[in-house]
């Protein structure tokens, strides 16, 4: 194998990648025209760049245009005849991973994201909630940053070796009063996010619950090609270990380690990164890294991936 996609939810649009890739290509254009039938939503709303002030529809505008974007820069791809041999998915893009391993119906999918927006929130009275991005000296004591010993805080994202050498990142997730408290003695805390769910932790049973009811009935396929996710060093084999991915990914921890070690396992040599993405800027890549964002980036990649593939073929692998 030599060819691995790392999908993850967009920290941001990149709406003008966006629509370049719907004026230069068919293919995409057909899919958006999916989106819009599946959920009702027009093409402004999907491909546009604001944001309704509901915090549930907010978040599921967001997933739909990320997850979109990515799907329509693998079907680009896949038009010009490179396929992955492995895909990881971090967080929200485990769904978008998914669907590019051929386990999630892409109208189940979508039809789904935009039913999120009915997920549960933390309510009026309750202990609010938040995340913090915290950076991990390499001779730190993790237990006094989260886990049993800091109650309310818990490891929501491991983003594995920072790419400076000098430990790690990790993204925090708790109870607001908790994490700031925490911040106050502990000044790698170097940021809290307010008015944030309590991403990959426990605290979000309710919202986990209310996703994998939306997911009773919806039929998931054995993945065609390996799958692995970020929530445990192993590959995904049946649909209902994607299923369950799906939904668990919101109450567990996430660690981008164990994702690539995965993909190392099954002989990875190139990650494609399709479509918009977190901000990677705080992850060590362990293989080289091609980023399709704009339509000028597909050339690139199919060239590499010939190249990969052309060298494996001689080299008889």
């Amino acid at each position: 194998m030599t060819v691995g996609y790392f999908v993850t939810r967009a920290a941001r649009e990149d709406n003008a990648g966006v629509l370049e890739f719907y004026d230069a290509f068919p293919v995409v254009r057909e899919l958006y025209d999916g989106v819009r039938k599946w959920t009702g939503l027009s093409l402004d709303e999907i491909l546009g760049e604001h944001l309704p002030e509901d915090h549930g529809t907010s978040n599921s505008y967001s997933a739909i245009r990320s997850i979109a974007a990515q799907v329509a820069v693998a079907d680009v791809l896949a038009q010009e005849g490179v396929r992955p041999d492995a895909v990881l998915g971090l967080s929200l893009g485990i769904t978008s991973a998914s669907c590019m391993a051929g386990a999630f119906d892409r109208a189940d999918m979508f039809r789904m994201l935009w039913e999120r927006r009915a997920i549960p929130m933390p309510v009026e009275g309750e202990p609010a909630q938040g995340v913090a991005i915290c950076r991990i000296g390499p001779d730190t004591d993790t237990s006094t940053v989260y886990g049993d010993k800091v109650d309310g805080v818990y490891l929501g994202l491991d983003f594995g070796p920072a790419p400076d050498g000098l430990g790690s990142w990790v993204l925090l997730a708790g109870y607001r009063s908790a994490l700031e408290a925490l911040a106050e003695h502990q000044p790698s805390v170097v940021i809290i996010k307010q008015g944030i769910a309590a991403v990959h932790s426990p605290l979000r049973r309710p919202a986990a619950e209310f996703v994998r009811s939306l997911l009773d009935g919806v039929r998931f396929r054995d993945p065609q090609v390996p799958l692995t996710v970020c929530l445990e060093p192993r590959t995904l084999t049946t649909g209902e270990e994607v299923r369950t991915a799906v939904w668990e990914n919101l109450i567990r921890t996430a660690s981008i380690p164990h994702g690539f070690a995965e993909l190392d396992r099954h002989g990875v040599k190139l990650l494609i990164v399709p479509g918009p993405s977190m901000a990677d800027d705080m992850v060590t890549f362990p293989v080289p890294v091609l980023r399709v964002q704009r339509p000028a980036d597909v050339e690139a990649a199919v060239t590499k991936v010939a190249e990969l593939r052309g060298a494996a073929a001689e080299a008889g692998i």
